[in-house]
């Protein structure tokens, strides 16, 4: 396969996969619906929904997930407003990191050599694959 066909390829495997995911996610949408009309819920909050298509049992579950994240702010004023520093010490935590732009100055001001800099990072490398198409100019007749 010659380069143009590979890129011809690559783009038309591309068109095909933003249509299936289209797809996908507007099937996933008019699941949902249904479970929720027709599904029955267990008693996690999950709902159930089960068909039948030639020797196959099908099986569809909206499945309920909670997460629980605390609400920083609130937290530190509340454990302030309960006047306990025992409490407060106990429940919270001082975390030191390096500051980045406090790195570079030093570094621009000379009190970190560049090369100790080089030891203290890392970099990573990778690659983007970008392939357009684009409609040919239509050649001036003369």
């Amino acid at each position: 396969m010659t380069a143009t066909e590979l890129m011809q390829e690559y783009l038309s495997a591309k068109d095909t996969m933003t249509l299936l995911k289209k797809r996908v996610d507007s099937l996933r949408l008019r699941l949902f619906e249904k479970l929720d009309e027709e599904g029955k819920e267990d008693d996690k909050g999950h709902r159930w929904m089960k068909g039948e298509l030639d020797d196959y049992v099908l099986e569809a579950k909206k499945e309920k997930r909670v997460s629980v994240k605390l609400l920083d702010d609130d937290v530190l004023d509340y454990l302030e407003s309960r006047n306990d520093k025992e409490l407060y010490d106990s429940c919270t935590m001082q975390k030191t990191v390096p500051d980045e732009s406090g790195i570079e100055e030093a570094v621009l001001d000379e009190k970190i050599p560049k090369q100790a800099l080089d030891s203290l990072v890392t970099t990573r490398e990778s690659f983007a694959l970008k392939v357009t198409r684009t409609q040919k100019e239509a050649e001036e007749d003369g």
